[in-house]
């Protein structure tokens, strides 16, 4: 009579148990499914997908127009020689150097490590001179095999009419542009079902997390892509249908910088090859607009470390610091950059204005759908993207000590 009374009422039979004796798994098909599952309206995600470089370059203000990406770089003419690999004594007139002698005019002024002035008479090619000792009553020594000349400058008589031309062609430079793909499949079932995990459309979330992934991968070719073997041509890859296919990869900067790449360096002043000497280095070539360290987690860590007692403590935060975000040195500030995607044991010494992350024209990311072929929505994330990397002599890429 009770149990009839009560559904009378609208009330639920009386079992005597709590809400929590019925469990919360809410499984549908068991004795316990009048409970909602509790799931949390947001997905947990944990895989990296930072990217530092890209955020610091930012976007390009010009789009390559083709898949072979070109830019000019033009110098001066040189500061210093390098004497060859015999020295001269106080009076011999012959000097050989290692190459640059076609960029002297007759009359330029050169001075050796002691301080001698000397001037080039005669130029016989870009390695041999003849030159005059002792210019402007400075004393001649010996002159030691490999050391360096520095160019003071030109000096002529009145009157001298134009005599030869020491400009210097343009350097051609390239990089070739690569397509970065993520493909996306969603059937109509997964399309329609409410999804846990505050997910809308399924289609969506998987173009977001695939953009992601794009945007990683374009991060880490900037800093260790390496160019196809086969040129704009690019590699043979299998195609959909096991046919080759051409592929093209873009160099990255680690590749590019050539010039200034020195190893074994330690981050303090304690050694000869350190930090300081590998900025000066790039310094030395031109690079007074270098702005950024850019490092993996072994060097980040070695920076942090440098002379503690200089990182500004405030007493009253009760906090303990140990991290440098900014190397002030004699050849400029940079700040320091961690970057998952470079080597542990490497850094790089970067001016980020010569550095451009560039789209092919009309191919920077974005989702393309496809045609349907069935109960899915298809398509892909597509990007085309290039590197491009001014006067890397003026920029540097070191490993760390040991």
């Amino acid at each position: 009579m009770a149990g009839v009374l009560n559904t009378q009422l609208g009330g639920s039979t009386f079992t005597g148990r709590a809400v929590y004796d019925q469990g919360i798994t809410g499984k549908i098909g068991t004795t316990d499914d009048t409970i909602a599952e509790d799931v949390s309206p947001i997905v947990s995600m944990i895989s990296p997908y930072e990217t530092p470089l890209l955020t610091l370059l930012g976007d390009a203000e010009f789009p390559a127009q083709s898949i072979l990406h070109e830019w000019l770089e033009d110098s001066l003419n040189i500061n210093e020689l390098t004497v060859g690999s015999v020295g001269l004594d106080g009076a011999a007139t012959e000097l050989t150097v290692l190459s640059g002698a076609n960029s002297l005019m007759l009359g330029s002024l050169l001075e050796t490590a002691g301080g001698e002035v000397i001037q080039v008479v005669a130029r016989a090619s870009d390695t041999a001179v003849t030159i005059e000792r002792a210019v402007g009553g400075s004393t001649a020594a010996a002159i030691a095999a490999s050391s360096t000349l520095t160019v003071l400058g030109e000096s002529t008589t009145e009157g001298a009419d134009v005599r030869e031309d020491i400009s210097k062609t343009r350097v051609r430079k390239t990089n070739t542009c690569q397509i970065f793909k993520k493909d996306v499949i969603v059937s109509g079932t997964m399309r329609s079902v409410r999804n846990l995990g505050g997910i809308v459309d399924e289609l969506d979330y998987q173009v977001q997390m695939r953009t992601r992934e794009a945007l990683r991968d374009l991060e880490k070719m900037v800093i260790r892509g390496r160019g196809a073997a086969t040129g704009a041509s690019g590699n043979a890859v299998a195609g959909s249908a096991g046919a080759a296919t051409a592929s093209r990869t873009m160099q990255g900067v680690r590749s590019m910088i050539a010039t200034n790449t020195p190893t074994g360096v330690t981050m303090d002043n304690s050694a000869a090859v350190n930090l300081n000497t590998v900025i000066k280095t790039a310094w030395d070539n031109g690079g007074t607009d270098l702005d950024v360290i850019v490092c993996g987690a072994e060097v980040k860590e070695a920076i942090d470390r440098l002379n503690s007692t200089r990182i500004r403590v405030v007493n009253e935060e009760n906090a303990y610091r140990d991290v440098v975000t900014t190397y002030e040195s004699t050849y400029g500030s940079l700040a320091v950059v961690l970057s998952r995607w470079m080597p542990a044991d490497e850094g790089l010494i970067l001016a980020k204005n010569r550095i451009k992350v560039v789209p092919l024209s009309g191919r920077s990311f974005q989702f393309q759908p496809v045609a349907k072929t069935g109960d899915s929505a298809k398509g892909m994330v597509l990007g085309e993207y290039t590197v491009e990397l001014r006067n890397e002599e003026g920029m540097a890429r070191f490993t760390k000590a040991a």
